[in-house]
């Protein structure tokens, strides 16, 4: 995370600055910073922001946004640990870096 001129942000591989806080959800999915999508686009992003980090050791979600109820938050938590997790578990080709 990068502080300039007060505002929160990052920048996306291309290079463009995105505030973290009021920026585009395109944007913030293409900085790896938020993971959106069907299973299968989740389990995507997420494997490319794990070979981009070079490993993942803990995984800390936030499951819950704007006026989701509680039993909508659980059904997209469920959904994760049941379709995108186990295939994160599974052994991969090496990533870019190792290469």
């Amino acid at each position: 995370m990068i502080k300039a001129r007060g505002k929160r942000g990052t920048t996306t591989r291309d290079g463009k600055f995105v505030d973290t806080h009021h920026g585009a959800i395109e944007d913030l999915v293409k900085a790896g910073i938020m993971f959106v999508g069907t299973p299968d686009d989740v389990y995507g992003q997420l494997s490319e922001f794990i070979d981009n980090v070079g490993g993942l050791g803990h995984f800390l979600m936030m499951g819950h946004a704007g006026h989701m109820t509680h039993a909508e938050a659980v059904d997209q938590i469920t959904l994760v640990a049941k379709e995108v997790f186990p295939r994160l578990q599974t052994p991969r080709a090496a990533s870019k870096q190792a290469a």
